[in-house]
């Protein structure tokens, strides 16, 4: 009975079969290729966190409450509410269009933190971090960050 139920789970989510990345250059800052159409941001791979049960329910920045299993949410510090961006990652080739929402990730090192549902859609929650191309499909128009003190 598990058997059949993961067979069907990994059916209804397309986990049988992914296509290899059309290039392997994803670590190089001189790769121009872009995804979509739409550049990536800074061509250079970021990482990726996902953030949940903490703050499930508790306000976004950008407005709204936040639902850890909605795969369209993510946080990013610089990107302005509402940019919608194409989060592809490097190691599994899937991706997720996501809406920045939200401000983060705080810690050191971290470039976008998906929703709990976002992540599990191009990485193995377990995982924690996933290595990423980020490109932004479109710009939004809604609050830009604060700037930080003694920045021009």
């Amino acid at each position: 009975m598990v058997m059949i139920s993961a067979a069907i789970f990994a059916a209804q989510l397309n986990l049988s079969k992914f296509e290899e990345a059309p290039h392997k250059a994803v670590h190089s800052c001189t790769v121009s290729r872009e995804v979509y159409g739409a550049p990536l941001l800074n061509r250079k791979e970021k990482i990726a966190s996902f953030y949940g049960r903490w703050h499930q329910g508790r306000p976004m920045a950008c407005g709204g409450t936040f639902n850890m299993y909605d795969p369209h949410v993510a946080a990013h510090k610089t990107l302005p509410c509402g940019t919608v961006v194409l989060v592809r990652d490097v190691k599994t080739g899937r991706s997720q269009e996501v809406t920045i929402r939200d401000r983060g990730p705080f810690p050191p090192g971290r470039d976008i933190d998906l929703s709990e549902g976002a992540f599990r859609r191009i990485a193995p929650l377990k995982q924690g971090l996933a290595h990423v191309e980020l490109s932004v499909l479109s710009y939004g128009k809604g609050k830009k960050p604060k700037p930080t003190k003694g920045a021009s």
